[in-house]
């Protein structure tokens, strides 16, 4: 009981819309990490590796389950050696492969911004659905961010603009709809950017003629029109 009330108070405080909700996703991960062995012998006392063996555990059960994949995850092990993703130096987690072969469902849960370290995040053709979260804005290491070929919908959130370093945006054949958030123009970083066949509508906004790296644009299969 300590040792549970001692990581959900860790866990919130990182992530204060955090629950633990019954049967939720987020509980189902606490349940995992406190029974898990690894977690509780080797790196009980170290608050980032705990965190982010949550938030891998929260992705799995949000979105492994429905198809049975990546079952290389959640073994007593160092979560750096589970298949689709890498660590730096430092065991945290830098890259998460979700996409092409591996097939995944659902939504991507908040907690993925628990991923601190994460600097790419591969989720093409991986039946993701709802929202694009707002907590990806948080990842502010983020370099490549693929999400196309998905079932999701509603607008691309400004704080899409909070991730400077992103270098490959594709949102590319997924429904989202409403206007391309201007913020976009803030990502000076940007060499691609696709965000061709969606329900996207309203002008281009004239910022992303200050993204003086893009060497790749693409917005055919919309509603666009020019500023």
């Amino acid at each position: 009981f300590e040792l549970s009330m001692r990581w959900m108070g860790l866990i919130q405080s990182r992530s204060l819309t955090t629950t633990f909700d019954a049967a939720s996703p987020q509980r189902q991960a606490l349940i995992w990490l406190l029974h898990d062995d690894y977690t509780r012998t080797t790196i009980f006392d170290d608050d980032e590796r705990v965190i982010q063996r949550f938030a891998l555990a929260t992705f799995w059960f949000a979105l492994a389950v429905r198809y049975d994949t990546l079952r290389s995850w959640l073994v007593p092990t160092s979560e750096c050696e589970w298949g689709s993703l890498s660590c730096n130096d430092q065991s945290m987690v830098d890259a998460l492969n979700g996409g092409y072969s591996i097939s995944l469902g659902g939504n991507v849960p908040p907690e993925i911004a628990l991923l601190s370290s994460l600097e790419s995040f591969v989720g093409s053709y991986s039946d993701l659905e709802g929202t694009i979260p707002t907590h990806f804005g948080r990842l502010t290491l983020l370099t490549r961010l693929w999400l196309d070929y998905n079932s999701l919908e509603g607008p691309i959130p400004s704080e899409i603009g909070l991730m400077t370093k992103l270098t490959s945006l594709l949102i590319v054949g997924t429904g989202v709809n409403g206007t391309i958030p201007t913020e976009i123009g803030v990502l000076v970083s940007l060499r691609q950017l696709d965000l061709s066949n969606n329900d996207l509508s309203g002008p281009i906004p004239s910022e992303i003629a200050n993204l003086a790296n893009l060497t790749s644009f693409a917005y055919e299969e919309n509603n666009l029109t020019l500023e």
